[in-house]
């Protein structure tokens, strides 16, 4: 009688063990793929700030540009060289965060193509021409071409961030 008592406590316990194990095990698995979808929504979310952050300093660009041209003063220049001087790391930056999910890191070049050129092709030549002839840059920027182009980099930055919510989501259905 004895062997069959201490036979059945041993059984018990080994059961009881086999479900704590097993409860931990699920445990685990939920902290895992809970801890997977944080870094995924955090990610998701440094490329929405990296974005913003990008897209402010064109913003920056454009309004220290106009402030100059209307101005003649040098001093409305303060922002656009803060986002001159920062946008390049930006670029860098959104390129990085984006860089193992190939349909939005090929909208972040292309927003990153985009920046470059507009402070390449319009706002450098534009001050560059400012400082010989004031009234020939204002008329230039006066032509629209400068909004333009800075409305077609709001609609890539729009595009880009939407693709990140839409990648998101799918992750999260997946998940």
């Amino acid at each position: 009688m004895r062997g069959g008592v201490t036979q059945r406590v041993l059984l018990a316990s080994l059961a009881m063990g086999a479900v704590v194990l097993g409860c931990f095990a699920i445990l685990a698995v939920a902290y895992v793929s809970l801890h997977h979808e944080e870094r995924q929504d955090d990610q998701a979310g440094d490329v929405l700030a990296g974005s913003n952050l990008l897209e402010q300093s064109v913003l920056d660009l454009e309004t220290g540009l106009r402030g100059y041209l209307l101005s003649g003063r040098t001093v409305f220049l303060q922002p656009y060289h803060s986002a001159e001087a920062a946008y390049p790391a930006q670029i860098r930056n959104l390129d990085r965060l984006t860089a193992g999910q190939p349909s939005l890191h090929g909208r972040a070049v292309r927003v990153g193509d985009g920046v470059s050129a507009y402070v390449r092709g319009w706002t450098d030549p534009l001050i560059d021409l400012s400082v010989s002839n004031l009234a020939a840059a204002r008329a230039r920027e006066a032509g629209g071409g400068g909004k333009a182009r800075v409305n077609a980099l709001r609609l890539q930055f729009d595009a880009l961030d939407r693709q990140q919510q839409v990648l998101s989501a799918q992750q999260r259905k997946t998940d």
